[in-house]
């Protein structure tokens, strides 16, 4: 742009001595530019509006992936704590350990969960069976006097 022209030229002439065609296209020009003005204005709004849309559901999305994540965080954890449960159970079962003491095994793999039950095994008192003991006094008895129920009641009916 040369250095003598300036951007916002001053109007030339007096618009009263255009005449009536000249006032005329004056005046329409006028109109039509505020009306583009007012156009452009509203455009920009809407643009703006648009802008602000946008970026919020950008962040609608930033938060919802920062929740994701979270919950993906947390479904990780619950299954590795599932997972070192399940080793801790099969461990206890295959050492023989009672159900009590399976809490208190302690490890990060199955290894090491072998060695905790196999320091633990010695310390447990006698495997007791999970069947009642026999009571002697019960059952058949090895002496040759004492009768059985069903000879007592054939002899209540031999007369």
């Amino acid at each position: 742009m040369p250095e003598n022209e300036n951007p916002n030229p001053e109007p030339q002439g007096d618009p009263e001595q255009l005449g009536d065609a000249g006032k005329k296209a004056l005046q329409e020009e006028r109109k039509a530019r505020a009306e583009l003005e007012k156009q452009l204005k509203e455009l920009q709004e809407q643009a703006k509006a648009r802008d602000e849309a946008e970026l919020s559901e950008v962040d609608r999305l930033k938060k919802s992936n920062d929740e994701l994540a979270g919950k993906i965080g947390a479904l990780e954890s619950e299954k590795t704590t599932a997972a070192l449960d399940l080793i801790r159970y099969q461990v206890a079962t295959e050492k023989g350990l009672p159900p009590e003491l399976v809490a208190r095994l302690q490890g990060t793999d199955r290894e090491s969960f072998e060695a905790d039950a196999d320091s633990l095994a010695p310390l447990i008192t006698g495997k007791q069976s999970p069947y009642p003991k026999a009571d002697p006094s019960q059952g058949p008895q090895a002496n040759g006097g004492a009768r059985t129920n069903a000879e007592a009641f054939a002899d209540a009916f031999d007369f």
